[in-house]
């Protein structure tokens, strides 16, 4: 499992990177991305909807699940995830 999509506590959703150990991700987000927020962050991801990136790339949020599953996928990552609170799956 690389990241972890699930809903937040405000009703949009976060892709978190799943550590490799301590604070170290395996993957974090992309550069490119990390603390940037709102629009700004829709426009370098070109995915609508985008809330926020962490600074380190180790957590971002989107309004929606469509748009966490698209940030998830955004540089082809497809070798696994889970949804944290709500079950799990896993590919």
């Amino acid at each position: 499992v690389i990241y972890c999509v699930y809903p937040d506590s405000g009703g949009s959703w976060r892709v978190q990177a799943v550590p490799k150990e301590g604070f170290v991700s395996r993957k974090p987000l992309p550069s490119p991305w990390r603390g940037v927020r709102d629009a700004d962050l829709s426009g370098v991801t070109g995915i609508d909807g985008c809330v926020f990136c962490h600074n380190a790339g180790f957590i971002g949020g989107h309004a929606t699940k469509e748009g966490a599953r698209r940030l998830r996928n955004g540089r082809s990552w497809r070798r696994g995830w889970c949804w944290a609170r709500g079950g799990a799956i896993a590919w």
